[in-house]
């Protein structure tokens, strides 16, 4: 069952600190890459393009 919806997501107004934003970027390559590799490619894009992944 996939859940429809709107979800409001704000985006923060200023700037992270450096140090956090390559951290986080490290972080991001390592969870697509984990997501890519146990499941697959159109399994990665489905999530990221779901608001509700983490719930699936």
């Amino acid at each position: 069952m996939q859940r429809r919806g709107a979800v409001n997501l704000p985006l923060h107004g200023g700037h992270p600190p450096g140090w956090l934003f390559s951290r986080m970027v490290k972080l991001s390559g390592a969870l697509a890459s984990v997501i890519i590799e146990e499941y697959s490619m159109e399994e990665f894009l489905n999530r990221i393009s779901n608001p509700y992944w983490t719930i699936i």
